[in-house]
């Protein structure tokens, strides 16, 4: 946990960031594949990986790469993980419909919750870290509070009408969900009535979304194999200029996301790549090859310039460079 000192992190200072060209180290990482890579906030000095092997992974990224503790509390896949602003705890679900919060330092669960139904994706509400919202198989997200003695959730939102897949912080008075009925819905917390419904006909299921760091832009992962982009304000229109293509990601939940420059948006790809596109024009600027299966997770170093961590089916942890 202990900041490494010849790490030189300066969050107030932005840096320019490139494409990574190679692979500069593997992870074992994890039997049957990785589920969710995280960077510990700010410094990124350490890796939190989960996978299908019930296990959770934190690795040490600096001063030398080594495997640092195995968390054991899922008695199945681990599907996501969490870290809170600070890095001192972390959220895992998994598909035996458990909840755990962790201590990061200890390794101790703190506190574990039973949900109803298989859990896909989890967030910490920002203006409370004591609370969740987790996003469910059953078509529902619930809301719970860890300081809550009865374990029940204190919201649900019900709107969808498929398993949800992913749940994003926007600002710190919305979130975004995205489920398999197609369809992307903005709300307030502890509001159960969406703000805004994205949906059409003709769209496809979005099991990735991300927010641009610096403009106001929303990404989202399409299984059409595209990425598109809508606006983070107003009426959350369509920006028909972003459209990223190249990948092939139908079929697979595959993950997008930014630099912190938000110079550069990234994508995993089903036949083991990982894609690269220069925001502003929209055109492919890298595609490097970590795999001969599916590349489903990837995460930019916070601090450094061209610094990615990437996995999939193949288990392994590709850091690049």
């Amino acid at each position: 946990m202990t900041i490494p000192k010849n790490l030189d992190i300066d969050s107030t200072k932005p840096h320019e960031c490139f494409v990574p060209k190679k692979i500069i180290h593997k992870f074992v990482g994890h039997q049957k594949g990785v589920n969710k890579l995280q960077f510990f906030p700010q410094t990124g000095h350490l890796l939190l990986s989960c996978g299908n092997d019930s296990l959770i992974k934190l690795w040490s990224i600096y001063p030398k790469y080594e495997l640092l503790r195995i968390f054991k509390g899922h008695a199945m896949a681990v599907k996501d993980i969490i870290f809170n602003s600070d890095g001192s705890k972390f959220l895992s679900c998994g598909y035996d419909k458990r909840v755990h919060l962790w201590d990061t330092q200890s390794g101790e669960v703190i506190k574990t919750i039973h949900v109803q139904s298989m859990p896909n994706v989890i967030l910490f509400n920002p203006n409370n870290e004591n609370e969740f919202v987790v996003g469910l198989s059953n078509f529902k997200i619930e809301h719970y509070d860890m300081a809550s003695i009865t374990g029940f959730p204190i919201q649900t939102y019900d709107h969808h009408q498929g398993a949800i897949n992913e749940l994003v912080p926007l600002g710190k008075d919305m979130f975004i969900s995205s489920a398999d009925d197609k369809t992307v819905r903005f709300w307030k917390w502890q509001i159960n009535i969406p703000e805004k419904v994205i949906t059409d006909p003709s769209q496809h299921s979005m099991p990735s979304i991300k927010v641009h760091p610096t403009a106001n832009y929303i990404a989202l992962q399409s299984m059409d194999n595209s990425v598109r982009a809508v606006h983070s304000y107003g009426k959350f229109k369509w920006v028909k200029s972003k459209v990223f293509r190249g990948h092939q990601v139908a079929g697979y939940g595959i993950e997008i996301g930014f630099s912190p420059d938000g110079k550069i948006l990234m994508s995993g790809d089903s036949k083991g790549y990982a894609y690269f596109w220069d925001w502003k024009t929209t055109k492919v600027v890298n595609r490097l090859k970590v795999s001969d299966k599916p590349v489903s997770c990837l995460v930019f170093h916070p601090q450094e310039t061209s610094k990615v961590a990437i996995a999939g089916k193949s288990g392994e942890i590709y850091y690049c460079d």
